[in-house]
């Protein structure tokens, strides 16, 4: 083999290992930079022993009014990519309420829309109460508030 072979052939060898090294470099600068993406600050968002990331807005888990209906012991929770709303509903009028189909809208904290979600209430008596059930496959955990509103 010549010489000049031989050179053309190191020269090819460092190249070669010049451009793995940068490949690999490279691609673990993505990998760091996909995690820190990753790493989204959530303003309301308390992550539990378990996982479980519930809601900590303290204006989303303030009572809530529909007609006679109150919305109290409010729960936003996202787990294995549900997000469930629990509240305890009481009828605070003086009538048996009527079953009643409700949206729940979902609110950021500029009052931008983020989904809506809908709802069944049972009927109750005066001064009965029942556990609102809602849940949604969205990731609604780190919303603002939430609002009700009768299905038309």
């Amino acid at each position: 083999m010549r010489s000049g072979d031989k050179k053309a052939i190191i020269i090819c060898a460092i190249a070669i290992i010049a451009i793995i090294v940068l490949l690999i470099i490279g691609g673990n600068k993505g990998k760091e930079k996909g995690k820190q993406e990753e790493q989204v600050i959530e303003e309301y968002v308390e992550v539990l022993a378990d996982g479980t990331r519930l809601n900590t807005s303290e204006t989303l888990n303030k009572d809530k009014k529909l007609d006679d209906l109150t919305f109290q012991n409010i729960q936003l929770t996202n787990s294995n990519g549900q997000s469930v709303l629990l509240a305890d509903v009481t009828n605070t009028g003086k009538t048996k309420t009527e079953l009643t189909l409700v949206n729940i809208i979902i609110l950021d904290k500029a009052g931008k829309e983020l989904g809506t979600v809908g709802g069944i209430i049972i009927p109750l008596e005066p001064g009965q109460s029942t556990q609102f059930n809602s849940s949604m496959t969205m990731d609604y955990a780190n919303a603002y508030d939430f609002k009700v509103v009768k299905q038309k």
